[in-house]
């Protein structure tokens, strides 16, 4: 199975405006974002964040990346997270059948 995989790292700086813009990603910019195959993020006690985007390829990462409503999503986001590193990952060893959107938070 390949898969492309971006970590994503950062500080919350607003925890329920960064997660009513994930709604708002899922719910608005999920339907346009070709190769897309799911994500899994939380937050640690000390306010850090990490967030795991599934894709099926770089290309398909890229192109969502390269959409305007994408650029413009995230401009809004910026507001509620800092501190943001991107690390993309094209050797993905993908256990268990790939990754799983089962997963439930934990507070």
């Amino acid at each position: 199975m390949t898969l492309f995989v971006q970590v994503i790292t950062g500080k919350v700086v607003n925890e329920a405006g960064a997660r009513e813009q994930d709604a708002r990603w899922q719910r608005d910019l999920r339907p346009g974002a070709t190769g897309y195959l799911g994500s899994t993020w939380g937050t640690t006690d000390d306010g850090r964040f990490v967030a795991t985007i599934r894709f099926d390829s770089a290309d398909d990462a890229r192109r969502s990346s390269e959409r305007a409503e994408q650029g413009k999503w995230w401009s809004e986001m910026e507001k509620d997270v800092s501190d943001v590193e991107f690390d993309d990952c094209s050797s993905v060893l993908a256990l268990l059948g790939g990754g799983s959107d089962d997963a439930k938070s934990c507070r």
